[in-house]
Formats: C-alpha cells, sequence, structure tokens
C-alpha cells in the first residue's frame, strides 16, 4: 500500500509471475474493500476503526510469530525507540494512517464511497507534488501539466458535489503524508503495521469501553460478528501481498496495477452501492483520468530512455 523508498528496490529485483499477482490481489482486494465496510454500515465508523484496529493488530502479531519475526520486531522498535526524531516520526506516521482508516470507513458506511475513488485516483499526483515540494526532485512538463489537470478535474468534482468533497482531500493528503514520512522510518510493512496498530489500541478500547454494547449494533447477527472479526485479515492480506508484489515487480508496473484500486472502487459505488453520480461527476473522473494518462505517458517515457543507455 505504500510506495515510499520502492524506486531503489524495483531496481534490484527481477519481475516475476508471482509478483504481479500478489499486486493483483493486493488491488483488486483494496478496490472490492468498500463493500466489506459497507455491510458494517450499521455501525459507528469509529467502532468499526477501533474493531478493525485491534483485530489487525492479533492479525499481524499471529503473522510476526508464524514467520518467526516476533522478536525481530521488538529488535527494530526497541532501536526505533533510541532515535527520538525517527520515533516520533513513526508516531505522525501513525496518526496520519488512523487518519486516513477513520475517514476511509466513514465516507463507506455513509454512503460516500464515490470519494474514496477520487481520493486515490488523485493520490500519486499529490504525491509527485510532494516530491517536488519537499524533496526538491525535479518535475516536468509532463509532470506539472499531469498535476494541474487532475486539479481541475478534483475542482469539477468538487462543483458538482452537494457539499464540498473536503473528507475526500483530507484522506488523499493524509496516505501521501503517510506514504512521506514512511520514507524516513526503517520499518518494514509488516513491522509499521504491528506498531502503528498497537499504538492507538489504548484508544481504540477507550472508545469501545464507553460505547452501548461495546459498539456493537442491536440485535447483534453472526454475519456482522463475523465481519468483525475478520476485518484484521481484511486489512492485512492485501498489505502483506503488496509488500510482496513490491519487492517482485518493476516499479512502473507496480504504478500501473496500482490503478486498479480506485477503478474498481468506482465501479463498486457508482454499479454496486448505487451511489448518485451527475454527468458532471463522469467528466470530473475523465478529466482525472487524462492526467493520469499523461503523467503515465511521462513515466513510460522516462522509463524507457533509462533503458537505453543499458540497451547500448
Amino acid at each position: 500500500m505504500h510506495l515510499s523508498g520502492i524506486s531503489g528496490i524495483s531496481r534490484a529485483v527481477e519481475q516475476t509471475r508471482t509478483g504481479i499477482a500478489a499486486l493483483l490481489v493486493s488491488n483488486i482486494g483494496w478496490g472490492v474493500l468498500p463493500l466489506y465496510w459497507h455491510a458494517l454500515s450499521g455501525m459507528n465508523a469509529l467502532s468499526v476503526l477501533s474493531y478493525r484496529l485491534i483485530a489487525t493488530m492479533v492479525s499481524m502479531i499471529v503473522l510476526l510469530m508464524v514467520l518467526r519475526r516476533y522478536r525481530t520486531y521488538h529488535r527494530a522498535i526497541a532501536s526505533l525507540w533510541r532515535d527520538k526524531k525517527l520515533f516520533a516520526l513513526e508516531l505522525a506516521a501513525t496518526a496520519a494512517i488512523s487518519i486516513n482508516w477513520l475517514l476511509y470507513i466513514y465516507l463507506v458506511v455513509n454512503g460516500q464511497a464515490l470519494q474514496t475513488s477520487i481520493a486515490y485516483l488523485t493520490t500519486p499526483l499529490l504525491n509527485v507534488s510532494l516530491a517536488g515540494i519537499v524533496f526538491r526532485e525535479q518535475l516536468g512538463r509532463i509532470e506539472w501539466s499531469a498535476i494541474v489537470i487532475a486539479a481541475v478535474g478534483v475542482g469539477m468534482f468538487a462543483a458538482q458535489s452537494p457539499t464540498f468533497p473536503w473528507m475526500a482531500i483530507v484522506l488523499a493528503a493524509s496516505f501521501s503524508v503517510y506514504g512521506l514520512l514512511k520514507r524516513y522510518v526503517p520499518l518494514d510493512a509488516a513491522q509499521a503495521t504491528t506498531f502503528e496498530t498497537e499504538s492507538v489500541i489504548p484508544l481504540a478500547l477507550l472508545w469501545l469501553a464507553f460505547q452501548p454494547r461495546l459498539g456493537m449494533p442491536s440485535p447483534l447477527t453472526w454475519p456482522v460478528a463475523v465481519l468483525v472479526a475478520l476485518s484484521g485479515l481484511a486489512t492485512a492480506i492485501p498489505l502483506v501481498t503488496f509488500a510482496y508484489g513490491v519487492q517482485h515487480s518493476h516499479y512502473l508496473t507496480v504504478s500501473f496495477i496500482q490503478y486498479l484500486n480506485p477503478l474498481i472502487q468506482f465501479c463498486v459505488a457508482v454499479f454496486l452501492l448505487h451511489e448518485p453520480m451527475r454527468p458532471q461527476g463522469y467528466m470530473a473522473f475523465a478529466v482525472i483520468w487524462a492526467a493520469i494518462a499523461v503523467y503515465s505517458f511521462g513515466a513510460v517515457r522516462a522509463y524507457w530512455e533509462r533503458l537505453k543507455p543499458r540497451a547500448r
């Protein structure tokens, strides 16, 4: 789920079929995830998030124990604690991803999954903007053109929405900030997810303790109970498969397959969850996809330019 630091890895790995399959599993899984949270729409979003955090933490601890990496995890956290700046950055990343998860669940359970789609469509281009602003990376005309076109598309979507889609903007920004912070924190995906869920578990338990029936709906049906219990796996499986796929695929492949996620979310919102969509909304999405096409063209061209010296 996080592209920070991937470019350095992708140049050193060989692309495999299992790597591509893992990327497909993760992005398809993320794409259909709105259906999962929509099935829990009878619950408060904060309660759903709290149970998701608890279940994810349990799933990740079990995974680390099965992989015999739990002691390694504790050594990594102890090392992180000794560097207060890095530890503070990881806590900031924890806050960013917690906000992201909460807003994502809130939008879906309140019938606004289209906003999650537009958020994750614009996130890669927002990442490019941050790369230019924060890391002083040189952006060419193609990159800036894509950013401007995407901004126009988001503006069109905002104009046709009954209310300003500020949650979609915060959703995209929180994920971009999370990825930005992860460039500095030396934890792998499993270690980071375990720590980030463990860190906020006290808040989750405190919230549930003050909720009627511990945040569960009344009456509690067995399908809801099962979905709540498995929410950790629903979170962990796409994350683990994505981490594997990134290490066994070219960066360009990762970038393109990632667009499956918002595309599937869009289809789920419109065709399965039947969220209302005005013609102007379709035009806004078309403009954003045009921005992605422009950026992808630039990425492909840059990729082939880098290959030319090797071919010689």
